[in-house]
């Protein structure tokens, strides 16, 4: 098995699914503990939706991009074939972390 060496520059981009639903996780979770310092549950559900929003559009550009360069060339690459379906899951991912900002009221107190 003979595989082409890649750089870490052409690598990076295959993960831009991963790397923009991370950013979007951290952002939604550091939004949620200054919320608790005192910012209203209306801003901190603003933030949420507008971070949720562009990191979807992200995702989808980066989709996008992945699927029209397949198309242009020869399919054959393994790398950007991943890609395509990473960015995807990645969408439902961003979709399915934004959900408690969505059904939940920001800095509630745990009941037990």
């Amino acid at each position: 098995m003979t595989g082409q060496a890649r750089s870490i520059g052409a690598v990076l981009p295959l993960l831009a699914g991963p790397l923009i639903w991370t950013a979007h996780f951290f952002a939604l979770y550091l939004t949620e503990s200054y919320a608790c310092a005192g910012m209203s549950n209306g801003i901190v559900r603003a933030i949420g939706l507008g971070g949720t929003l562009l990191a979807l559009a992200a995702v989808c550009f980066a989709a996008w991009s992945f699927w029209r360069s397949a198309q242009a060339r020869d399919s054959r690459d393994s790398l950007a074939a991943f890609a395509l379906p990473l960015a995807l899951l990645s969408g439902v991912a961003i979709v399915w972390a934004a959900l408690p900002v969505v059904l939940l009221p920001a800095c509630a107190a745990a009941t037990g």
